[in-house]
């Protein structure tokens, strides 16, 4: 039986995480088996066709870990919040990057509505204190957020202060 190899991946050796897939294109394969000269030391590993028909190379790239000597399945990314651990072999929150995009977000947010704090603006001054009270509500929502116990994927689940009217 001749093996048909769908895909080409480059592994990191000490974690097992994929950093490269590649299709086969015909012509001269790379051998496979450590990399020489890779610091850390780097492993091409063939993907046969039999037994991966339903997955496509970005899939085995986010969802597959290589053990030393087997595929692991480690499931779908839970959210971009997340990140393989190596060590506890399970997805984790990344609550800096979730906490920097929150950030971003509600930088965005207080720039909309600076023209509300101007010296010269011509809201009527409860209408700017409205706005002053919203933006005190975006700067503090980090402090909010900053909890890891709290399972929150995605900004859009982040509950937003509500912007006054006018």
């Amino acid at each position: 039986m001749t093996l048909i190899i769908k895909y080409i991946a480059k592994i990191d050796v000490t974690t097992g995480e994929v950093e490269n897939i590649s299709t086969v294109m015909g012509g001269t394969l790379p051998e496979e088996g450590i990399i020489s000269g890779t610091d850390p030391a780097k492993q091409i590993i063939y993907i046969p066709s039999e037994g991966w028909e339903n997955y496509e190379h970005l899939e085995i790239y986010e969802q597959f870990w290589w053990n030393g000597e087997d595929w692991v399945n480690r499931g779908v990314k839970p959210s971009q919040y997340h990140v393989w651990n190596i060590v506890t072999k399970e997805w984790e929150q990344d609550w800096d990057f979730f906490l920097s995009r929150l950030r971003h977000e509600r930088n965005s947010r207080l720039s909309y509505c600076d023209w509300t704090q101007a010296p010269d603006t011509a809201l009527h001054s409860s209408v700017v204190d409205a706005w002053r009270a919203y933006r005190d509500s975006l700067r503090n929502l980090p402090e909010v957020y900053k909890n890891p116990d709290l399972e929150i994927t995605d900004l859009e689940h982040v509950q937003w202060p509500t912007p006054p009217d006018g």
